[in-house]
């Protein structure tokens, strides 16, 4: 790959990395049980959904659906179809993660569509990540919530069972949920019906340092079916330990549970079974994924510590001093790295190493409509039009997110801060195994999501056997089940 470019993005703009994001709260959940992944899907794992009712105080930054309208453009063309002609303004609550070049992506998006309709313009009511869907909870308990808004993917299903979520399935053409990447779609369909559409997503990859792998004489894959496999990883890692050119092969993101679908399912592994209704973790398949990341620690390849480190930017940092060689990270890190390693080093990225089957973590989210808006037709215009491919292209483009739309895999993307790198991730994301986002979209996920990760740190900083891990995981995660079943088998 190219080496850095200096400059790619103004510290002011780096959004992704320093922001208290879904991701961030990932990674401090490790450390304290998962309690703040739960909440950043804005629910426990046993409290359902709001319900209505009065709210002590009307949320900060939010305006009710039915606020007074936009005043209409003069001489403005007749919407589409048969959507609303009186003058309405939608209002849309989300969080903008990429910095200056995402914030623009949603002025011209918005602009562009008020032109389309001027009588429904769009108002994107920016929050922080964390807040997203707090508020929208507490929105819907006031009775005051948007028409639309970005959630979580881990809890469509079961506001979309509790009636919260406007069902899309009849207001989009036919098959439209078929669009996108079946890993992403996984998780808004609700027996059978669509409550949310994907809209944004990200990955995770394997960077690199150019000097080290030219000092084994190694090119990295430029191509998904080049891959290395687990045991070349190994070897190349026990290879650059030998060096001594710098402490740790590698340094990583994955303690906070990313580790599940990058590696557990790499091996034919899963969390649960494929009805839904128990563990599947107590698996040969699954020791064998165990038995790989515990030698992360066991073999040094990587800094122990990383697992469970609460020091913001710390696995990043590790790459970025020269401590590792190569590094798991995401693509919201590129910028952080470009201004922070400057011209030290050379470096690039490529595809993570894989066992049977190449697979990637879930990131990014997806838009939702209230169940109670008084345009529901509008909402599915407008999300037609947000989720299309021209408009995806040119989101993810100014961005720097992957597409979500299964068509879009193949189509050729210029992104603006490093194309170079960025090309690795458009296809890393390919590989997102559907059948895990289908157990994150499971109500009971976020209470099994801490106890993987309070028995893999066991694992990884105890010196706790692979196999005692699945068991464990495996034993706590049917009793959760058991006292908190699926919300389609209520």
């Amino acid at each position: 790959m190219p080496s850095s470019k200096k400059g790619a993005r103004g510290m002011g703009q780096i959004e992704r990395p320093r922001a208290w994001s879904r991701r961030a709260l990932l990674k401090i959940g490790a450390g304290v049980g998962g309690a703040l992944l739960v909440a950043a899907c804005g629910q426990s794992a046993t409290t359902p959904a709001p319900a209505s009712g009065p709210a002590a105080s009307k949320p900060a930054e939010s305006k009710p659906a039915d606020s007074k309208p936009a005043a209409s453009t003069s001489g403005a063309s007749q919407p589409a179809g048969d959507l609303t002609t009186a003058n309405v303004t939608l209002q849309f609550m989300g969080h903008v993660a990429g910095g200056m070049n995402e914030q623009k992506a949603y002025d011209q998006i918005l602009d562009e569509w008020k032109q389309k309709h001027p009588n429904l313009p769009v108002e994107y009511q920016v929050v922080p990540d964390a807040d997203r869907v707090p508020k929208a909870q507490a929105m819907v308990a006031a009775d005051q919530a948007p028409d639309m808004w970005r959630h979580n993917s881990g809890v469509i299903r079961l506001w979309g069972a509790q009636g919260i979520l406007l069902d899309l399935t009849d207001l989009l053409p036919a098959n439209y949920a078929d669009k996108f990447l079946p890993g992403l779609k996984a998780y808004c369909i609700y027996k059978g019906r669509t409550f949310g559409l994907p809209h944004t997503t990200d990955t995770s990859a394997l960077f690199y340092r150019e000097d080290a792998m030219e000092a084994l004489g190694i090119k990295p894959p430029t191509a998904l079916k080049d891959a290395w496999t687990w045991q070349q990883f190994g070897e190349i890692n026990d290879k650059l330990l030998g060096l001594k050119k710098q402490q740790y092969a590698f340094t990583h993101n994955q303690g906070a549970g990313r580790w599940v679908p990058s590696f557990l399912y790499s091996t034919g592994g899963k969390v649960v079974t494929d009805d839904f209704t128990k563990m599947a973790f107590n698996t040969p398949e699954s020791i064998e994924a165990l038995t790989f990341v515990k030698s992360w620690s066991d073999k040094k390849w990587a800094p122990p510590a990383i697992w469970t480190t609460r020091v913001p930017n710390e696995d990043t940092d590790q790459f970025i001093r020269g401590t590792a060689s190569m590094a798991i990270l995401g693509q919201w890190n590129i910028t952080y790295l470009d201004e922070n390693i400057k011209d030290t080093f050379k470096w690039g990225v490529t595809f993570l190493p894989h066992a049977k089957t190449q697979v990637t973590s879930l990131g990014g989210t997806p838009i939702v409509g209230w169940a109670k808006t008084k345009y529901p037709k509008e909402v599915a215009a407008f999300f037609e039009y947000f989720t299309s491919v021209d408009k995806v292209k040119q989101f993810d483009e100014m961005a720097n997110y992957v597409p979500v739309r299964a068509d879009m895999s193949d189509m050729a993307l210029k992104f603006q801060v490093r194309d170079d790198l960025m090309q690795t991730f458009k296809q890393q994301i390919t590989t997102l195994p559907a059948n895990y986002t289908a157990y994150v979209a499971r109500s009971y996920s976020p209470g099994i999501a801490p106890i993987i990760v309070e028995e893999t740190s066991k694992m990884m900083l105890e010196g706790q056997a692979a196999d005692v891990t699945a068991k464990n995981i495996d034993d706590r995660g049917n009793k959760f089940i058991q006292e908190n079943p699926d919300v389609e088998a209520r």
